[in-house]
């Protein structure tokens, strides 16, 4: 994820050259989340042109969606999916603006943090689910919140864990039960990001006798 700040943690990357970080995930990365909010993220739709004019990476808009602009605009500066919260919609809105993403061509990763977001979801359409670790109320993280709602989800869901996730060991535990994961702050957090994206997919490996 291309993040520069968040509400937890205040400012993660003062140096943030976009370019550098889009080409490094490149090498690693499914897709490229690209946070849009400018308020709490330091963020920019702009960032989603760049980012999509130099990856061949899928784009994903990170944002707090709430109205069909802002998932026209991702679509036109070159996003592939969006971010969409049922903590942030009502089902209707919600399905109003899945529909419209649809329709565009995108992809929607939908959201939840608990149990009830999810018996809400089971009653709508989703593509890919989102469980989000971190409490919104406390901003704190758990990744067992990834264990405890996947098994609430269908067997063949698409599922990725989001957020708190910091070491290889975290990415081993989770695997068998997710798909992906979507990780910022621990990333952009260190000053050699191709180093912390291999420590983090492949672990570290100690050479002994050498």
């Amino acid at each position: 994820e291309c993040k520069k700040a968040s509400p937890s943690k205040g400012l993660i990357r003062k140096d943030f050259d976009l370019l550098k970080i889009a080409k490094t995930y490149e090498k690693f990365a499914s897709c490229i989340s690209v946070l849009a909010d400018s308020k709490y993220f330091l963020g920019s739709y702009e960032n989603i042109k760049i980012v999509s004019q130099h990856s061949t990476k899928p784009i994903l808009c990170k944002d707090f969606i709430i109205d069909a602009f802002q998932i026209k605009l991702a679509r036109m500066m070159g996003a592939n999916a969006v971010l969409l919260m049922l903590s942030a919609l009502d089902d209707k809105n919600y399905l109003e603006l899945f529909n419209l993403a649809k329709s565009l061509n995108m992809s929607a990763l939908t959201e939840v943090s608990n149990k009830q977001e999810i018996k809400r979801l089971l009653k709508l359409q989703y593509d890919i689910i989102g469980i989000n670790n971190r409490d919104l109320h406390t901003l704190t993280t758990d990744i067992n919140n990834t264990l405890k709602l996947r098994s609430l989800l269908p067997k063949d869901a698409l599922v990725v864990s989001e957020s708190g996730i910091y070491s290889h060991a975290q990415i081993k535990a989770l695997a068998p039960y997710v798909n992906g994961f979507l990780v910022g702050s621990s990333l952009m957090a260190q000053k050699d990001l191709k180093k912390a994206c291999i420590k983090l997919i492949l672990g570290e490996n100690k050479v002994c006798g050498l």
